[in-house]
């Protein structure tokens, strides 16, 4: 099978992080999914560390092994036999497929005034209504000021409407869940590449390029995917979602849309 975006086979390291037990409907789709890529890719699992060190350890064997990109996957993400070909036939360093949060958002009061009006007004209205609201797992960083007139960072989801379905939209921050890059990525960024500092003092990462980013009033520091997004933006390096790929993400139920339920095991 020859891929798209090359003249030759490309290698794939897939990297999967877990915390050591995987549902049976999970591993079912991952056989499916990477059935028809066996003799392109080198499959690799690690367990019991956190995860920021868990994705550094899977992306420095992918670069020892010599392998062309390295694809992240989740042990909680379902995808489709094409997913990686289509991922890999965009050729682009970074790029992730499109999927939700398996947790409904929490809508806040603070969280509504930092959004635009028609965003807000659909939000409050669900919330109000006492709907579930689901989001997309992209990410966009805005700059605010809090009471104190101090300007901080922060991200927010990317919420269905900011984005037109089907196509290759840039974000800032992406998720590592099903998310292919080139192995010259790392190459090109300083270590650490991942690194969860999300809930530490402010003071402990002085230098530290998530120094700014508060999370929630008081809360500062981001984590390991968004640290790596906000590593690679800094460097220049793009981060895409490619919106018509979509893909489900595991919870009771698969999350494959916002109101969107399948149902897999009680």
């Amino acid at each position: 099978m020859a891929w798209e975006a090359s003249e030759r086979i490309a290698t794939v390291f897939v990297g999967i992080p877990h915390q050591g037990l995987v549902s049976t409907a999970w591993a079912m789709n991952l056989l499916r999914a990477l059935g028809p890529y066996l003799a392109q890719v080198k499959l690799f699992t690690i367990q019991g560390h956190p995860i920021d060190v868990s994705r550094g350890s899977l992306a420095e064997q992918a670069i020892a092994g010599k392998a062309d990109y390295v694809y992240f996957l989740d042990s909680d993400i379902y995808t489709t036999p094409d997913t990686l070909r289509r991922l890999i036939s965009l050729n682009l360093p970074i790029v992730s497929a499109l999927y939700y949060r398996r947790h409904a958002l929490q809508v806040t009061d603070e969280m509504l005034q930092h959004l635009p009006d028609n965003i807000r007004k659909s939000l409050d209205a669900k919330r109000q209504l006492g709907m579930p609201v689901y989001t997309s797992a992209v990410w966009k960083d805005f700059a605010y000021r809090n009471e104190k007139g101090e300007e901080f960072r922060s991200f927010r989801p990317i919420f269905d409407g900011e984005f037109t379905a089907g196509e290759l939209t840039e974000v800032d921050g992406i998720p590592m869940g099903c998310c292919l890059i080139r192995t010259d990525v790392f190459r090109k960024l300083p270590r650490p590449w991942f690194y969860w500092t999300l809930g530490r003092d402010r003071f402990m990462f002085k230098d530290d390029v998530s120094r700014d980013i508060q999370y929630r009033a008081g809360t500062f520091g981001c984590s390991e995917d968004l640290y790596f997004s906000i590593l690679a933006r800094k460097h220049g390096i793009p981060l895409v979602c490619d919106t018509s790929l979509l893909v489900g993400h595991e919870s009771r139920t698969i999350v494959s849309a916002a109101g969107r339920f399948d149902v897999i095991e009680s």
